[in-house]
């Protein structure tokens, strides 16, 4: 199966070994902006743990579970961040698709390029027939990426997402291939 895929200005490719320590700098660097919507991002989040991460990522590729891509600015090669499809559920022909970006790239387009690349990969190549986007009422901008990527959105999910040991509601928007259109 294909492992990259590009608009011409970004890349997403599955993740390498040398991917790694761009990975965990990022998410250092940017723990202020992504912590508050992505658990795993803590201050204590170890090089051993984003190591463990690649090795299960890599397996769960392998497997057709989960694809995560590394945001690749094709002109420099620089690491911009992470898009994945996950949650696939094969039966349903369906998945999720999660985002962040290093801060000096957000405000661009260049998460939603990647949104829409990602779509791209899981309508063409998995055959899915929809993507879902979920994310807190409160976090703007990955709403403004939603939108500008042309998922539609559907409504509130209660006590859909659980983080610092509380249950939080949720907006669901989703992607279907028509919308990409």
């Amino acid at each position: 199966m294909d492992s990259q895929i590009s608009d011409g200005y970004i890349i997403l490719r599955k993740y390498n070994k040398e991917d790694l320590l761009n990975r965990y700098s990022a998410i250092k660097d940017n723990l202020q902006e992504i912590s508050k919507w992505l658990s795993f991002c803590r201050p204590d989040y170890t090089e051993t743990q984003n190591l463990l991460w690649y090795v299960a990522y890599n397996k769960n590729w392998d497997n057709k579970i989960e694809f995560p891509f590394a945001i690749i600015e094709k002109e420099s090669g620089s690491y911009i961040g992470e898009c994945v499809l996950n949650h696939i559920n094969h039966l349903h022909k369906l998945a999720n698709v999660t985002y962040w970006i290093k801060k000096e790239f957000t405000g661009k387009g260049t998460t939603t390029r990647a949104v829409k690349l990602a779509a791209k990969f899981g309508f063409e190549k998995l055959e899915l027939r929809r993507i879902e986007i979920f994310m807190e009422p409160e976090n703007i901008a990955s709403i403004k990426v939603a939108e500008k990527a042309g998922a539609v959105k559907e409504g509130i999910l209660r006590n859909r997402i659980f983080s610092n040991e509380i249950s939080k509601d949720a907006l669901m928007y989703s992607l279907i291939p028509g919308d990409l259109k």
